[in-house]
């Protein structure tokens, strides 16, 4: 969920895709697990991968460094937004309603289709007026389990 112009230049590597390969295993591989977030970065950074569960053999593939940066959008107006997780359905919004750290900020969903068969729902927060106010932000929630890209797990009740 890049805002348009802007590319992130960090990457671990340039894979070349492997017979047997996909986006999950490539996710468990070089972040030692696997998540719709850490697949929706992966996916950021090739627009020209359609399909979450199709990647064809020889196929060069950006794989992220995942750093706090990563998840921190400017825009134009000179603010800033935290992509703070995507997920297979909307509801995991809720985990982020009634967030202390959070009051104040627009919480906002897109959908997006990562297969013919499946949108996954990119969970957005902001705005913030400086970089370092996102950073914070980033580290409280790391700190609670809330950011799925290092690890935080959401559970569904």
């Amino acid at each position: 969920f890049l805002p348009p112009g802007e590319e992130k230049q960090q990457f671990m590597e340039v894979k070349v895709v492997e017979r047997g390969e996909f986006l999950f295993s490539l996710a468990k591989k070089y972040y030692r697990m696997t998540n719709t977030s850490l697949i929706a970065l992966i996916l950021d950074c090739n627009p020209e991968i359609t399909n979450a569960n199709l990647i064809i053999l020889n196929q060069k593939i950006k794989i992220p460094k995942i750093t706090e940066e990563l998840l921190i959008m400017q825009y134009t107006d000179h603010t800033y937004k935290i992509h703070v997780g995507t997920f297979q359905n909307s509801s995991f919004v809720r985990f982020y309603r009634n967030e202390p750290v959070l009051k104040g900020k627009v919480i906002e969903v897109f959908s997006r289709k990562v297969s013919p068969k499946d949108n996954w729902y990119w969970v957005v927060v902001g705005p913030f007026a400086h970089k370092d106010d996102c950073l914070k932000v980033i580290d409280q929630l790391k700190g609670k389990g809330l950011l799925p890209v290092f690890g935080g797990i959401l559970k569904m009740e």
